[in-house]
């Protein structure tokens, strides 16, 4: 299956949004509760947000790399 990686010209609001999502994953509550599988998990979700900030600047960039050259 394939999941489809929209980008928008609007780079602020794509930085934005990764903020306020890893700003969440990182809101430090119940740290007694924490043990390495839910840090991994969370560092997992932290990685796979910034892979789609990645894609979305890529989509961005690499055509007008391409039209430069």
């Amino acid at each position: 299956m394939k999941n489809n990686i929209y980008s928008t010209f609007d780079l602020s609001k794509s930085l934005s949004d990764f903020q306020s999502k890893v700003t969440k994953l990182l809101e430090l509550t119940n740290i007694s509760e924490w043990s390495g599988l839910i840090l991994f998990v969370i560092l997992s979700l932290i990685r796979s947000s910034s892979r789609k900030l990645l894609d979305k600047f890529y989509t961005l960039i690499l055509p007008l790399i391409y039209f430069l050259l």
